[in-house]
């Protein structure tokens, strides 16, 4: 191929993987569920959905959505093929000296095969954990297959010390498998907690007015790394501590309401705690305001949430809250 038609053919390819994510995406809007965003990478593509289905047929269609989008791509081109080039295009001598077209259809069958790998975080490993969440609590479903998309990667990876590739999929695939795991224990862990049972009560606010150089000296003492801002009582935003540092070195007059930046979503008490995590992985605040009729009533520390989840299954039953576990004392370390 030219320089110009190789690339055309991967600006083309970079195609397929959009139509492969928007599959995942529209199967998922049709079970209710939005799509953050879709971010294409050196190996493939990422949808990334609000939340992946529970219910273990929703996630089965959703995952097989996108490897069909490819299968529908790789026939159309079949199709289009077969009368010019009859069995020939089975060989796989078109993937090496075909044109354009049986290329384009050979590296769609080899997205279909590399998404069916039985491993998160590729399709086939979502399609192998729906398959057994239909027999087995989702839990033990996703530990299982988070070992079979591991002993996948281990594979991979014996064939990468002949393919330096290979061995960077092995590594992908490996941390891909253990980071769904060590997510859905993270659910399973918090369970029913609502955002009541670990808001913070006793905070500190600021001012919409106040100076920042005041705001400042005011939240030093403050173990807060985040702040609710507030005109009469009312939340306005929130500000970190490192912006009022910021700004009380470059514009020491600036008040507290310019500097907020308005990217923390409020959550309600009744809110489940983990659907609150899930929903704020990519927040750029870790500190979310807690409303209630209107009112601020508290504050949610996320990696405080995240912590206690973790280390729920090594707190005695009597401290099984997350109200509880904020308040346990530090232990002492030698």
């Amino acid at each position: 191929m030219s320089a110009f038609v190789t690339l055309a053919f991967v600006l083309v390819i970079f195609g397929c993987v959009v139509l492969h994510e928007l599959g995942h995406a529209l199967a998922a809007r049709a079970f209710g569920i939005g799509t953050k965003d879709i971010t294409l990478l050196p190996i493939g593509g990422v949808a990334r959905l609000e939340q992946i289905p529970r219910n273990p047929v929703q996630e089965l269609v959703v995952a097989l959505a996108g490897p069909a989008v490819n299968v529908v791509i790789a026939g159309a081109l079949l199709l289009v093929l077969w009368p010019l080039m009859g069995t020939s295009i089975l060989s796989g001598l078109p993937l090496t000296e075909g044109g354009f077209l049986p290329q384009l259809m050979f590296v769609n069958v080899a997205l279909v095969v590399f998404n069916m790998i039985p491993a998160f975080p590729m399709d086939g490993g979502r399609v192998l954990r729906s398959i057994l969440a239909m027999f087995f609590p989702y839990g033990q479903a996703t530990r299982a297959a988070s070992i079979v998309g591991q002993l996948c990667a281990v594979g991979i990876g014996l064939l990468g010390f002949a393919n330096p590739f290979l061995f960077f999929i092995a590594i992908f695939v490996f941390l891909g498998a253990r980071a769904e795991a060590a997510h859905v224990a993270v659910r399973e862990q918090l369970g029913g907690s609502l955002v009541r049972d670990g808001m913070l009560r006793n905070f500190k606010a600021l001012p919409v007015a106040m100076p920042v150089c005041d705001a400042l000296a005011a939240s030093i003492d403050v173990l807060q790394r985040e702040f609710p801002v507030i005109a009469g009582g009312i939340y306005l935003d929130m500000v970190s501590r490192d912006d009022l540092l910021k700004s009380a070195q470059e514009r020491p007059g600036t008040r507290v309401g310019t500097v907020a930046c308005g990217s923390a979503e409020p959550v309600q008490p009744s809110d489940r705690l983990v659907s609150v995590i899930e929903r704020s992985n990519s927040a750029t605040f870790q500190t979310l305001p807690v409303i209630e009729n209107g009112e601020l009533v508290g504050l949610l520390d996320l990696p405080s949430a995240a912590l206690y989840a973790q280390a729920r299954h090594s707190l005695p039953t009597s401290a099984h809250s997350f109200g509880e576990f904020l308040r346990r004392p530090a232990s002492p370390t030698a």
